[in-house]
């Protein structure tokens, strides 16, 4: 989808770090050599807080400014367990929701419509389903099937500490890091 002159695409999510980080990204690439789903590799691995919207370049420090007040919120832990489906495209590793990542969520949420303005009508009707995307968009529906016969049955179980917020970008490769911002310990 083409952006008007001056707009860009900026995204909120935790992104893990250290091992964790590298485990996902090998299931990535493992999606898409093996089940053609190249589009989970242009992102880094995270759980999504804020869906993508379009926001004015010119305007990107009063963004990165505004979300700073984030940094006030404290670290917190995650548990990662197994792996789901929105079929016929979507596979994920899921996150536990608990009370403090979907207060942080929430937070997020506040300070982006209350500081920024921002909206996203799908909140409304979907809430917060915390995951890391394995694959989606580009998995075609018959190798869906065939790779959610693989996941469905694999276990994966991790725990890892939230220690930033991060705010990613969409370049010409992919989505980036813009800015991260450190939670209180």
């Amino acid at each position: 989808m083409h952006l008007e002159e001056g707009f860009s695409r900026y995204f909120i999510a935790l992104v893990p770090g250290g091992d964790l980080y590298g485990e996902v990204m090998a299931m990535k690439e493992h999606m898409a050599k093996k089940y053609r789903s190249k589009a989970g590799l242009r992102s880094p691995p995270h759980i999504t807080l804020h869906m993508p919207f379009i926001y004015k370049e010119k305007n990107e420090d009063r963004l990165v400014k505004k979300l700073s007040v984030l940094s006030q919120e404290k670290q917190i832990m995650t548990a990662l367990s197994g792996f789901g489906a929105f079929p016929p495209r979507v596979i994920y590793i899921r996150v536990e929701l608990n009370n403090d990542l979907y207060d942080l969520w929430k937070k997020v949420v506040t300070v982006t419509r209350r500081d920024l303005g921002l909206d996203n009508a799908d909140y409304k009707s979907l809430g917060f389903i915390p995951h890391m995307t394995l694959a989606f968009r580009d998995l075609k529906k018959d190798l869906f099937h065939k790779a959610w016969a693989e996941y469905s049955v694999k276990e994966f179980e991790r725990e890892f500490p939230v220690r930033e917020i991060a705010l990613l970008k969409q370049g010409e490769q992919g989505w980036n890091v813009l800015k991260s911002y450190p939670l209180n310990p």
